[in-house]
């Protein structure tokens, strides 16, 4: 493997230690120094596997002040690795400006395949895995959240976010407001030895949280995947559908309501396109 003068970015285990790839092993034996989002994360991490490297925090604070002198170290020849804390770098951490920052200063850059709690959540989910969304952290405020997730969950995909223990049991809240119908998977300690999936429809994975939360269970970081909502496009029930949406539109033309906003409410309650909007509405 050919680890000289560049950038490598490491994936590491989200769990399960045995997790931890080949090339992702050699890469971190090899180079000169690692970069990681917590030195006493990452340590533990080459501690296990018996390697010795320079580490230097590189987190979402320090990446202006330092990226410029991690650029400067692989153009003098070296070979830099950097490690999330767990999982694909650049997936919800600084990863990616790291990135951004390398290739803007014609640096080269190789990214490892591995671990991603992500793609491992929506596979367990069992939900259609044609086309995702991944959002990532949700809006800490309850405003925002309920009115991001208003927009995810009008998406005819699965969604993906990320939650921490402290807010999940707010976010499942959030999302039963919007759809109490809705499947939901929540995921926790994957790859782990307390590994636990659960899919739900919303409003009964409400009540098995506030459990969780009662008794002091709901701990881990999760990993929540909200179904896609059904459109005329790919329902079982597409003849259901569109005849419902057009007794809708003949009740929005009979009250007088204008073409162009009768395309407008298909969109939003119908998740419908555009092309779809204008032919039903005439």
């Amino acid at each position: 493997m050919d680890v000289s003068h560049k950038l490598i970015l490491v994936p590491t285990p989200i769990g399960n230690l045995d997790d931890i790839s080949k090339r992702a092993f050699s890469a971190l034996e090899n180079c000169d120094a690692v970069y990681c989002e917590d030195t006493r994360v990452t340590g533990k991490l080459l501690a296990a596997y018996s390697i010795k490297k320079p580490m230097f925090r590189m987190d979402e604070n320090l990446i202006a002040r330092h990226v410029e002198a991690l650029v400067e170290r692989i153009n003098s020849g070296e070979t830099i690795c950097y490690c999330s804390d767990a999982g694909m770098p650049g997936i919800s951490d600084p990863g990616s400006r790291i990135v951004a920052a390398c290739r803007k200063a014609g640096v080269e850059v190789e990214v490892l395949p591995g671990a991603n709690a992500c793609l491992l959540a929506l596979v367990a989910s069992g939900f259609n895995s044609t086309h995702f969304f991944f959002e990532g952290f949700l809006p800490k405020k309850k405003t925002q959240k309920s009115l991001r997730l208003q927009e995810l969950m009008a998406l005819d995909c699965p969604v993906v976010v990320y939650e921490s223990p402290n807010r999940v049991l707010d976010t499942i809240r959030a999302i039963k407001e919007v759809d109490s119908e809705r499947p939901v998977c929540a995921a926790r300690e994957l790859t782990k030895l307390h590994e636990e999936v659960i899919v739900l429809p919303a409003t009964q994975m409400l009540s098995a949280f506030e459990k969780k939360v009662e008794n002091g269970t709901c701990r881990g970081e999760f990993v929540l995947v909200i179904e896609g909502c059904p459109t005329i496009t790919n329902s079982d029930s597409q003849t259901e559908l569109l005849d419902e949406a057009r007794e809708f539109v003949n009740e929005l033309v009979e009250c007088g309501v204008p073409k162009h906003k009768v395309r407008e409410l298909l969109i939003k309650h119908f998740n419908v396109s555009k092309n779809k909007a204008y032919e039903l509405s005439i």
